[in-house]
């Protein structure tokens, strides 16, 4: 992840109150790359995994691929960070459930 990803997927979340699920081989260095963006928000980490919640009611959720953080989430956006589709081939149909819920909810790869 960049950090111009970064910052659209912080201003979808800040501004539209957005749902956003961010799946990465990395991703603490992935959660840091929102830290210029998160200010006034709430940040957690846990476990190798990371969560932000913004005063609007948008989040960001960052989880390594292999976590099953996924299951049982609804949200706008499922942002799949860069190589992570090599690791695990299947990631994108494991959460497309994710987004279905959502008229306007979209896949991105980066």
């Amino acid at each position: 992840m960049n950090r111009y990803a970064a910052c659209s997927l912080a201003a979808a979340a800040c501004f539209d109150d957005r749902r956003i699920l961010v799946v990465s081989d990395r991703a603490r260095v992935a959660l840091s790359e929102f830290a210029p963006f998160s200010e006034g928000a709430t940040v957690r980490r846990a476990n190798g995994a990371g969560r932000i919640d913004f005063p609007g009611g948008g989040t960001i959720r960052v989880i390594s691929p292999g976590s099953r953080g996924g299951r049982g989430l609804a949200v706008h956006t499922v942002f799949l960070d860069e190589g992570v589709e090599r690791t695990h081939p299947n990631l994108a149909t494991d959460l497309a459930p994710c987004v279905a819920g959502f008229p306007d909810g979209e896949m991105i790869r980066a």
